[in-house]
Order: C-alpha cells, then structure tokens, then sequence
C-alpha cells in the first residue's frame, strides 16, 4: 500500500479527483453553446481528460484531432479547453487581444516568479509595455551589434577549448551538457553582467522541472519552486549593487537592454525583491528555448552524416571565400547573418522549430469570443473556458509539409515545398500578435553563429545508428531531446 501511495502518477490522480470535486462542489460543467466545436466524450465525471491534458497532452491532441478535426473541445475539471489547429484558428488565438484571451505574461509571472498574487498583474502588464519592449527594441537586428559581436567572440573562445588544438582523436560529449553548459556561461555574463550570480546549477534544476512549475502541479512542483527561490535569492544581492544612489543604475559589463530593463523597473517603484524575481523568469526564457532548440537541431543534423556533411563543406566555404580568418568574420555586424549564402541555416533553423515546438500554454477566456474555421464560418468560445493552440499539430499537417515526420535540412530551401508551407500562419513557433518572441531575431541570430563556428572549429558526428527522438508529452514549449546522447567532435584534418 505505501508503495502505491508514493507513487507519482496515483498521487497526482487523486489529486486531480480532489480538485475536481471541489470544483463541482461550486459549479456543474456549464453546456456549451449550439455552435460550439465539437465535444471529445468520455472522461471521467467532472475531471474529463484532466490527467492525460496534464501529462499526456501530445498523444490525447493527436487522438482527438485524428478523430474529430481541427477544433475542438476537451472536458477539463469543470470546463473546457477548445483545440485549435488549423492556420486560420491558431493565426486568430494568438493575435487576440489580451481584453479577450488572457496575457501569457500572468500566468508566466505567477508561475515562475512567485510574485505575491495581488502584484502578478501589475507587474505582467509592466513587463509586457515597457520591458519587453525595451528588450524588443535593445535586441533588434539593427541594435544588437555590440552585445551580439561580444557573445560571438566569447562562443568562439569556448568552442576552442572543447578539443585542445594539435589534437585530431575524436572526443565524445553529452549532447546536453556540451550546450547547455558552454552557451549558459557565456550568454549570462554578456546579458548580465560580470558580476551575475554564478546559478547555472540552480538554473539547470529549474529547466529540468520547469514543466511541473508551469503546470502549476502540487506536490511534485516542489523541487523546481525551490530552485526558483533560491535563485531569487543569489540575484537579490545583484540588485542591491546596481543602484548607485539618485536612481543612477550601473551594472559592469552589463548589455544595454539589460540596464535599459533594470532602470525602468526601479523607476516604476518595483521592489528589490520582486526585481530579483523577475531576473529568475528572465534567466529561465532568455536561455532555455535556444538552448533545447541547439540540442535538438545538432541531435538531428549530426544523426545525418550526409546532410552534416553537405552543411559543413558549405559553411567552410564560404567563411574561407569572402573573409580571411574567423576572427575577421566575428567583427562583423550581426546583420551579415541575413546574407543568402546562410539561408541553409534558416532552413535548419526552421526545420528544427516545425519538429520540436508543442502544444503549451492554454489561455483563458475573458470574455465570449468566435474562433474562424478554414470555410470561413465561426466556432463560439464561452468566457471562462479556455483555448490552446496546438502548432505541433499545424507543424506536422502533411498536406502542408510533405512527409511531416522527416527532418529535411533543406525543407524551406526546397522548391518542392509549396507557397503555403513558407507562410507566416503555418510555420508558427515563435508566437504572434501582442506576446510574438521578444527575442527572435537574437535567437535567429545566436543559432546560426553557434552552427557557423561549431562546424568550423570541428567534424561533428553522433554515434553510428542514433536516431533522435523527443519527450513530446512533458515538455513546456520546445520538445525535450530524450535521453542524453553523445555528440562526438574532431579537429579537422588540414
């Protein structure tokens, strides 16, 4: 019995159960109205398909979607979640209005910050017209210049020191430490500062459990909220030594969007505290999504030892054509990244993002609402439901990508991918609307110096007969590599 009671998926099961009794302790599941998408019977009373919706989300969407459309409805304790995952339903969910849908930035500063409840809103609405918009503008391709050249050189003094030079043996690394590691310490003392807290083993705890974080689940949150709180406090101090006295702010070797943020939170009156808070939430967004999307994507490219080859040989190419050493290449604007001789690395890029991006964070409905179908009619959405948009569906339509589940290097390159597959409503990974990525075009950018330099620094391969797969079902918003492979490394041969 005790063996039963301490495990992970009974605990969560009867947790559920408690919850949606109490939910029905107050209301019963309101009927939806007649023009509503269609209902996934089944479920349980009350609780519907809480459990799977939690922590089998990928493969109930892809059930569901196989058996009644694009749009629909999943009975979730006490309400609904509408499905979306046609081009025309997931373009009007994620350009709504937050009036009508409620803002990501709520539940990510509730969640992740652990601001106290009566100043999430005060503080999501700060963060969403003043800082991020900071962070938008700062981090442009146009305004990045010196805060991206500095990061790039830093990432070529890291790769150098993988495999000492003179040394042409192959070198095995775990694919996720290799990344994780080497960008994290770099990308936090160019973003931060030199005085930023050395957290990454904090931060490392909090990605891992991140899922049961953002999902808000009892219990089992535990160890990534105390990861969070501890992080929290390592930046307190970082806060403190900023302000300089008179509202003057300084930061040593901070970037600018960085000090631009900072002063614009002290001048709203945001505690200390609460600053240090937000700079755990930062931390977590400006690194994990890159992160995981390196992994994935050099998982991928290294498992095709031809596709790896033919991108190579291109990028050696063309650095050794038009520059004289790679030194010369990292002094360049970051502008130079949008020459057409780097499409292919769009391509991988956009591969990689069309494979790994799920179905993640639902939003509520704040007043009634109609979601568009493809033949032009509308669907109605109650206020106090909720909807999700599901791009992992819309990434995998094979009437728009053709054979969906093969990673092609040159997909959006090809000719044979039709006018619809380049467009902007079906290739959706980076948001849309009033919450689109404030950091993209740094993102863009940061994944093709990372495959630039890494290619020409090293022969890159995975170990004979490794196929990547990924951890689709518990993963936040880019699917998690599963396992921990190898990546193997090789000086190349003059």
């Amino acid at each position: 019995m005790l063996t039963f009671v301490q495990n992970p998926n009974f605990l969560c099961s009867l947790l559920v159960v408690v919850i949606a009794w109490c939910i029905h302790r107050f209301r019963i599941t309101p009927q939806p109205p007649p023009n509503s998408p269609p209902i996934v019977p089944g479920g349980l009373p009350w609780i519907g398909f809480a459990y799977r919706f939690i922590f089998k989300r990928h493969d109930l969407l892809q059930e569901c979607r196989a058996k009644y459309g694009p749009i629909f409805k999943v009975p979730i304790a006490g309400t609904y979640c509408t499905v979306v995952s046609s081009p025309t339903a997931i373009a009007a969910v994620i350009t709504k209005s937050p009036r009508t849908l409620q803002s990501l930035n709520d539940r990510a500063v509730r969640t992740i910050t652990g601001v106290a409840p009566h100043r999430v809103s005060t503080i999501a609405s700060l963060l969403q017209h003043h800082v991020f918009g900071i962070i938008s503008a700062k981090m442009s391709k146009r305004a990045m210049g010196s805060f991206f050249v500095g990061m790039s050189q830093n990432l070529s003094k890291r790769l150098d020191h993988l495999v000492p030079l003179g040394t042409h043996s192959q070198v095995q690394f775990s694919l996720r430490d290799l990344i994780m590691e080497n960008f994290y310490q770099i990308s936090a003392p160019t973003f931060f500062g030199t005085n930023v807290p050395d957290v990454y083993s904090e931060f490392i705890h909090l990605d891992n459990h991140i899922f049961q974080l953002l999902n808000d689940i009892p219990f089992i949150r535990r160890g990534a909220y105390h990861a969070s709180e501890r992080l929290v406090k390592a930046f307190i101090p970082y806060v403190q030594q900023a302000s300089v006295g008179d509202g003057d702010i300084y930061v040593e070797g901070a970037s600018v969007p960085l000090m631009d943020s900072l002063q614009q939170l002290m001048k709203a009156g945001i505690s200390t505290e609460e600053i240090a808070r937000i700079f755990v939430a930062v931390t977590w967004g400006f690194h994990s999504n890159i992160i995981h999307t390196l992994i994935d994507a050099c998982a991928y490219l290294a498992s095709d030892p031809i596709a790896c080859r033919s991108l190579t040989k291109h990028v050696r190419s063309v650095i050794t054509k038009r520059w004289t050493d790679l030194d010369t290449f990292l002094k360049e604007e970051p502008l130079i990244l949008d020459d057409p001789e780097f499409a292919i690395l769009d391509s991988l890029l956009q591969e990689t993002l069309r494979v790994v991006s799920v179905a993640s964070s639902g939003r509520k409905v704040l007043r009634d609402t109609a979601i568009p179908r493809e033949d032009g009619t509308l669907y109605w959405i109650r206020k106090g439901e909720f909807v999700l948009a599901d791009v992992a569906a819309l990434h995998n339509d094979p009437e728009i990508y053709p054979n969906p589940e093969k990673f092609r290097l040159d997909r959006f390159l090809n000719v044979e991918v039709s006018y619809s597959a380049r467009s902007v409503k079906n290739l959706v990974p980076w948001g849309g609307g009033p919450f689109v990525c404030k950091g993209r075009e740094y993102a863009e950018y940061i994944f093709k110096a990372w495959f630039i330099q890494l290619l020409l620094k090293y022969d890159v391969s995975m170990p004979s007969g490794y196929k990547p797969s990924l951890c689709q079902n518990i993963s936040p918003t880019i699917a998690r590599l599963a396992g921990n492979p190898h990546i193997i490394l090789q000086r190349p041969t003059p």
